[in-house]
């Protein structure tokens, strides 16, 4: 099981020291996990223009997650500002003027990167939602996006896998799209030929994940009517697989429902609920360690690690049922946090 289950640590992984770095991933592979989802950032490879890359903070993440055994999922995305629509000049979420120009940005990495051992590509993050796909989801122009960067990457690297853009598990009101629109959407714009896989992000909080019933954006992948995978049987694509880019739960923060005890719960869940989703490839954990201590918001505690070092009861329960002990109730030590602020929320 713990070939289908990551980390996924955006960028985090670029600001730790050396000796930071390598105890972090060897702490990740000590939990018996398989994958990383880190961060390409197109706006730090190219910040000054398209004629020159620089791809050396990406560089010593892939050499230790190589020397852990630890594969790489690499995440494209982000437009530096000489690259950004008028628009939306001033933000890095924003779609990229021309989307030939990302796209060579992604084969550069897949012709730099195939080297060192990495041959899959996620492209884009959460292009439903507007935070991350300025001035407005499109997914027209996501597809026409997709489809260029998926030709560059495979001429560069025909060994890649590439799959689309992990998509926001959200409604549709004015500054999102739902995932299923979106992808219907991406397929009828021709999305079909130009992705190896789907990416989605089927956060499921306060519910657990076999809670069909109130766990929507988890059952938005096969249980509802209509879902990712009756859109994929739609349109002949149901041999393709889902790729979970991104599973957390908050611990803290200002929502009643933020606990330890439920991301311990839902982690274990959502681990018992592979096991009968073949078509479910991956599930990268969202993420690895809290970015901070703010409790006025749910962002800084994602982890599985808090922002002191100590870890919470969710790192026990990765590491037992990724160690091939099955479905055992989990014990004390997975139950009892190891530092301070344990049950916070």
């Amino acid at each position: 099981m713990g070939q289908r289950i990551g980390f996924t640590v955006g960028d985090s992984f670029e600001k730790l020291s050396d000796s930071d770095l390598e105890a972090s991933m060897a702490d990740i592979a000590s939990l018996h996990v398989g994958w990383l989802r880190f961060e390409i950032s197109w706006t730090r490879a190219q910040p000054q223009g398209p004629d020159q890359f620089d791809w050396s903070q990406f560089d010593r993440i892939v050499a230790v997650a190589n020397r852990h055994g630890i594969k790489l999922l690499a995440n494209l995305a982000y437009t530096p500002q000489w690259a950004r629509l008028p628009a939306c000049a001033d933000a890095f979420q924003c779609a990229p003027a021309d989307p030939a120009q990302f796209a060579r940005f992604a084969g550069a990495a897949a012709e730099h990167f195939k080297a060192e051992g990495v041959h899959y590509w996620e492209i884009w993050n959460e292009p439903n939602i507007v935070y991350f796909w300025k001035p407005k989801p499109d997914a027209k122009a996501y597809t026409e996006l997709l489809k260029q960067t998926y030709m560059s990457i495979k001429r560069a690297d025909p060994q890649a896998v590439v799959i689309s853009g992990g998509l926001s598990p959200v409604d549709t009101p004015q500054s999102t799209i739902d995932p299923v629109v979106f992808l219907r959407s991406m397929y009828l714009d021709g999305a079909k030929n130009y992705m190896d896989a789907v990416g989605y992000h089927p956060y499921s909080f306060p519910a657990l994940p076999s809670n069909v019933e109130k766990a929507n954006w988890w059952s938005a992948m096969s249980d509802l009517s209509p879902s990712l995978r009756s859109v994929m049987a739609t349109f002949g694509d149901s041999n393709k697989q889902i790729w979970g880019t991104e599973y957390g739960v908050p611990t803290a923060g200002p929502l009643g429902f933020a606990s330890e005890d439920l991301q311990k719960y839902s982690f274990a869940d959502a681990i018992n609920e592979m096991s009968g989703k073949p078509w479910l490839a991956t599930l990268f954990f969202y993420t690895y360690k809290d970015s901070g201590t703010d409790r006025s918001t749910i962002e800084d505690f994602f982890g599985v690690v808090r922002y002191d070092g100590s870890r919470k009861p969710a790192y026990y329960v990765i590491k037992q049922r990724l160690a091939g002990s099955g479905n055992k109730s989990p014990s004390p030590q997975e139950t009892t946090s190891t530092g301070p602020g344990a049950n916070r929320g």
